[in-house]
């Protein structure tokens, strides 16, 4: 089903972008994973998605790695998405540390987060998170 998605990874770690794509690989993703280096870099991919498709391909899905000391900008970028009729109803998936406060993962639901997931101990568990963050997006998708 997801042959043909697209998902925005948004991270500053490009090793950890890396890992990501290579784990949705690692699940016969057939789609394409595109990557961003920073919160604002994401908002501008998804901005020229819109006026750009052919450069700036709209993602099926988005994924971003939480920033405990931002907080607020994590919460702000979020938001955005969900107040933007073209993306209100695209997945929003957030890796965040197991030892996240539940107020922390609260908040981030009640911003317009789709999904939080632990962020994974080794590549095994990446490539198992990564099929079940697709399984939840198909899901979210067919729901809608």
């Amino acid at each position: 089903m997801y042959e043909e998605w697209r998902v925005l990874h948004i991270d500053e770690d490009e090793q950890e972008s890396k890992a990501f794509c290579d784990a949705l690989e690692a699940n016969r993703y057939a789609g394409k994973c595109d990557t961003v280096r920073s919160i604002n870099e994401g908002k501008s991919w998804l901005e020229e998605s819109l006026y750009m498709p052919r450069i700036r391909p709209r993602p099926d899905v988005v994924v971003l790695k939480w920033h405990v000391e931002r907080d607020d900008e994590v919460l702000d970028f979020v938001r955005w998405p969900r107040a933007q009729p073209h993306f209100r109803d695209t997945p929003l998936g957030v890796w965040v540390g197991a030892e996240t406060p539940a107020s922390v993962r609260e908040r981030a639901r009640s911003a317009g987060v789709t999904d939080l997931i632990n962020k994974p101990e080794n590549p095994e568990e990446l490539v198992t998170q990564t099929e079940e963050l697709l399984q939840r997006c198909t899901s979210w998708c067919v729901a809608r």
